[in-house]
């Protein structure tokens, strides 16, 4: 964000607040309980325009699959008659869904951790 918008930016908050003021504390013309009304602040994120990464639909095909593999492990052991505290101390999955290739940790959603868990 350039200086020019910040410097913009601080003049509207400070209109904005001043018709606050003036409303609901000078001549009273609303409650100071009634709801303020929206306005969207442009931030460092919107101005520079970063989108998300969206996870490719393969990747999360492959992740059903994966996650579909371990429940069916699991349902085999159980089957079998092994205590599933044995089973879960082996890796069931190719990859950890928490950690990356380079072992750094990903932001999770929380179902995602769940799901780990």
């Amino acid at each position: 964000m350039r200086s020019g918008q910040l410097s913009s930016l601080k003049e509207w908050s400070d209109s904005l607040y001043c018709t606050f003021r003036q409303e609901r504390l000078v001549k009273k013309t609303k409650r100071l309980c009634d709801p303020i009304s929206r306005h969207n602040l442009k931030t460092f994120a919107s101005c520079c325009e970063v989108k998300k990464k969206v996870q490719p639909k393969k990747q999360i095909n492959q992740d059903k699959k994966e996650m579909g593999a371990v429940h069916k492990k699991l349902d085999i052991a159980r089957v079998r008659g092994h205590d599933p505290h044995d089973v879960l101390t082996y890796d069931l999955v190719k990859y950890s869904f928490l950690f990356d290739s380079c072992e750094l940790m990903k932001k999770p959603s929380k179902h995602e951790l769940v799901k780990e868990l």
